[in-house]
């Protein structure tokens, strides 16, 4: 009769363990959901938005813009990172974060936009896409990597210049370059 309780106790203490481990992941998981906190971004799925970063070029502004409240575009910026997605090499983790976390945005209202666009550049940031967060710079010959001038015009090596719109990189490769305009006698 003890070995009896045995066999049916052991494998029913296993079932129990595993139940709450599943229930405690499952709550921090909602937890971290609820205030907003950044995705413990998987390893896989960040080498998979490096490898891949340059399939969302022109995007990376737009989401800084929809966070910083100065862009409500509804939902066609995720839209098209939605259809830029299905096209990354190599990338099922990154494909599965995206699904998981983002797969709902077209009943997302503008908070949650602003929030997920949060998110998303925050699991970039993890993955090496960084913005570039001068104000002004000094023009030199490295300058023009970076930064497209305002309507062409040609600032002098040496110049002070307003940064209109910031670059966005991976490493040493730029992704989306910024805007540079020529600063006035008065500093800007």
């Amino acid at each position: 009769m003890p070995n009896r309780l045995i066999y049916i106790g052991v494998p029913a203490l296993a079932v129990c363990a595993a139940a709450t481990a599943a229930l405690l992941l499952i709550r921090r998981k909602r937890r971290g959901r609820g205030k907003g906190e950044v995705f413990a971004a998987n390893t896989e799925a960040a080498a998979g938005l490096a490898a891949n970063a340059n399939a969302f070029i022109g995007l990376y502004e737009p989401l800084w813009l929809i966070h910083a409240g100065e862009l409500n575009a509804e939902q066609g910026v995720f839209e098209d990172i939605d259809v830029r997605m299905e096209n990354v090499e190599n990338a099922p983790a990154l494909m599965r974060f995206w699904s998981e976390n983002f797969g709902g945005f077209a009943e997302w209202d503008e908070d949650m936009r602003k929030r997920k666009a949060g998110e998303f550049l925050a699991f970039a940031k993890e993955a090496g896409v960084s913005r570039g967060e001068e104000t002004e710079v000094t023009v030199n010959r490295d300058t023009f990597r970076r930064y497209f001038a305002k309507d062409g015009i040609r600032i002098e090596p040496g110049a002070m210049a307003e940064v209109e719109r910031h670059y966005w990189s991976i490493g040493e490769d730029v992704l989306e370059k910024g805007i540079i305009r020529r600063g006035n006698s008065e500093g800007f």
